[in-house]
């Protein structure tokens, strides 16, 4: 499968929500910490409309020596992964990243089902409908 075109319209969505983040509310307001669950939601629905098909929503858990685990959600089918917030935890990561196989990722157990959180609330309608708007104005263009 060609990613280039995935890669354009993962990057897109990420610059999107870089730049109307604080437009967003709250869970938004520490992008890209905190909210890889609904960013990765909103970018499925998005690579979707745009011809990519779909992808399962993956949650998973890292445990480390001291303190609480970790949880970190991205997008897959197959073997190829799609995830634009990984850099929360080192932004040396880099801010998209869209490949088959990462050892990074398979660092995290997955703890739920991998179809997906449930339904949308009105606040991620309202959200995707704000970052549909900032990508038609162009910048989240690539």
């Amino acid at each position: 499968m060609d990613t280039d075109p995935l890669h354009r319209d993962a990057y897109a969505v990420r610059r999107a929500i870089e730049v109307c983040h604080g437009d967003l509310g709250a869970g938004f307001s520490c992008f890209p910490r905190g909210c890889c669950g609904d960013v990765s939601q909103l970018l499925a629905a998005f690579l979707e409309s745009q011809g990519h098909g779909t992808f399962d929503y993956i949650c998973g858990l890292r445990f480390e020596e001291d303190g609480p685990p970790s949880s970190h959600a991205w997008l897959k089918r197959g073997g190829l992964i799609i995830d634009i917030t990984r850099d929360q935890f080192d932004p040396g990561l880099g801010p998209v990243f869209v490949a088959a196989d990462s050892s990074w990722h398979d660092d995290w157990f997955p703890s739920r089902d991998p179809h997906g959180p449930g339904e949308w609330t009105l606040e991620l309608h309202s959200v995707y409908a704000r970052i549909q708007l900032e990508l038609k104005s162009g910048s989240g263009t690539a």
